[in-house]
């Protein structure tokens, strides 16, 4: 089954519902880094010394170079958006009571990124290298999941 569409309009829609079922851990990286979130309200990622990446999401192990991962660092306060996407619908299929805006921020210094929501402003006045920072839940609101930041908005 190596299908390959070019056109949104060949995509397979399976109409009704998919019963899915799945275990998933954070993992050790993940703890902290949800703990950091929490507690800190900061953005965290694992330091390679030898290939000198700093990975986010963290990871125990680098990928290029297979050294584990103990040194952690922490994010600048500003992110940049590298890439977004508009949706007019909510997760149901219905017209969303505002646009919502989900884009990939990275932060310099760090290889990878986060997907997450961005508010404070107009569709149209989000670009590709807009500057942003994150907008965390108060701490007695928080659950150390990437919730705790309620959203980015542009600096």
């Amino acid at each position: 089954m190596l299908e390959k569409k070019l056109a949104n309009q060949d995509c397979i829609r399976w109409p009704g519902k998919m019963p899915v079922s799945y275990i998933y851990t954070t993992g050790i990286a993940g703890e902290k880094f949800f703990k950091e979130l929490k507690e800190k309200a900061r953005i965290s990622g694992t330091h390679c010394p030898k290939c000198r990446l700093v990975y986010l999401p963290p990871r125990l192990f680098c990928e290029r170079c297979f050294s584990k991962l103990e040194q952690w660092k922490t994010a600048p306060k500003k992110g940049t958006i590298y890439s977004f996407t508009v949706t007019r619908v909510d997760l149901n299929g219905k017209p969303a009571e505002k646009p919502i805006i989900a884009a990939f921020i990275t932060f310099k210094g760090f290889h990878g990124g986060i997907i997450h929501k961005i508010d404070e402003v107009l569709p149209e006045e989000v670009t590709i290298g807009t500057q942003v920072e994150p907008v965390f839940n108060d701490y007695k609101h928080r659950k150390g999941s990437i919730l705790d930041i309620k959203y980015f908005r542009p600096v």
